[in-house]
């Protein structure tokens, strides 16, 4: 079976022309062996390569290429089954653009000349696309500028060595808590209460597992736990998920929240109310009434797990929500994954337009730390900052 792979990269310091060209001419050797052709993209200091061959070893030699010390900041675009080869000719084609520019010949004028061009002459189909735009400097600006922020700028906070004490929720369901940081003005910005189980089990684990009358109990004592074992840990700003059924079951919704948050010495304006992307789809008649009375009332509204969904970005021309958590499935691998970088750059820039904070989710490895900080966003949440405890809180120190 025949596969196309696409990546980018970033060449190391000390890596000069001569060496390339060494490097380029033995790989074109085997690569001939492989049967595998394609053509490689060369801007200093970045590559942009397209493969195409038979599937596994074409995957031998990505998992090669992401081993070679060479190479930094390897991102995969593409990796897909294709009927044809585009570039036929076995073996890999190098483009060095600078000297392309040197010789005063287009791009467009030396892949002709060469006998570089698509089969048949496809300059519209998907690879030439992303040759585009490596040549227009888009995918080459995005690295750029996270080069210039430096990967290294922000910088997050380690937890405390002491803990609070154990606190105890009056209905007996348990939560665990977890801070959503600021590493731009290196602050905590609220703290999530997650529901967990009496052991500590998930709350996906603990919920599924509940009888219709039982999650109605929980449901409807639940939040006043989080909010009792907040004020216990003297939490200052307080991040609690609602189900559709809790939020907007009735117009009074804002009122009871009100006074709940009142009994435990909070104000309205200390809670973030998070409802995930999928619950605010769906015949909830009340719904634009009461978030209107919870937004008078002080509280903030968060979108959790924005691009898990169907809603997606038609939900923001209905609603603009204070705060846009990006779900952690986008997030996971951002720092290898061309596709996953495209969707988060587009949502955050989107938010920013609509001056909607965005927190990013998940966060568990440095590199999608770095990479994400890169592009402008500085609120995140995940257990790389953070592993929440039960029924406690950890703060952080910078």
């Amino acid at each position: 079976m025949l596969a196309s792979l696409i990546y980018r990269s970033q060449i190391i310091e000390n890596v000069d022309k001569e060496m390339i060209l060494e490097v380029v001419k033995n790989a074109n050797h085997r690569n001939k062996k492989r049967e595998i052709s394609g053509l490689l993209f060369f801007d200093a200091p970045f590559f942009f390569q397209v493969l195409e061959g038979p599937q596994e070893s074409i995957k031998a030699l990505y998992r090669k290429i992401l081993q070679d010390p060479r190479h930094s900041n390897v991102v995969l675009l593409v990796d897909e089954t294709i009927k044809a080869r585009q570039y036929p000719n076995l073996g890999m084609h190098f483009l060095d653009i600078e000297k392309i520019k040197s010789i005063d010949l287009s791009l467009a004028e030396y892949r002709e000349k060469n006998h570089l061009n698509p089969a048949n002459n496809n300059f519209d189909s998907k690879i030439e696309k992303f040759i585009c735009q490596f040549i227009e400097y888009k995918y080459k600006s995005n690295l750029r500028h996270a080069i210039a922020n430096g990967l290294k700028q922000f910088s997050y906070p380690v937890i405390q060595e002491h803990s609070n004490s154990i606190a105890e929720p009056p209905n007996g369901y348990a939560f665990a808590f977890q801070s959503v940081i600021d590493c731009r003005q290196r602050k905590t910005v609220f703290v999530e209460a997650l529901a967990r189980g009496p052991d500590g089990q998930g709350a996906k684990e603990y919920l599924s597992s509940m009888s219709q009358a039982e999650f109605a109990h929980y449901d409807m004592h639940s939040t006043e736990d989080a909010i009792s074992l907040a004020a216990q840990l003297g939490i200052e700003k307080l991040s609690v998920n609602f189900s559709p059924n809790t939020i907007f079951q009735s117009i009074d919704t804002a009122d009871k929240l009100g006074a709940m948050l009142e009994r435990y010495g909070f104000n309205p304006n200390q809670l973030v109310a998070e409802i995930t992307e999928s619950d605010f789809i769906g015949n909830h008649h009340l719904a634009p009434n009461i978030i209107a009375k919870l937004r008078a009332s002080g509280v903030k509204l968060a979108v959790d797990d924005f691009g898990a969904g169907y809603a997606g970005l038609s939900l923001l021309a209905q609603f603009q929500p204070d705060i846009l958590k990006i779900d952690s499935g986008l997030i996971g691998s951002i720092s290898s994954s061309g596709p996953k970088q495209s969707i988060v750059r587009a949502i955050h820039d989107c938010a920013d337009s609509l001056a909607i904070s965005v927190v990013a989710e998940g966060i568990e490895h440095e590199n999608d730390f770095q990479y994400l900080t890169s592009i402008g966003i500085s609120q995140f949440q995940g257990h790389l900052f953070h592993t929440p405890k039960l029924n406690s809180y950890t703060a952080h120190q910078w």
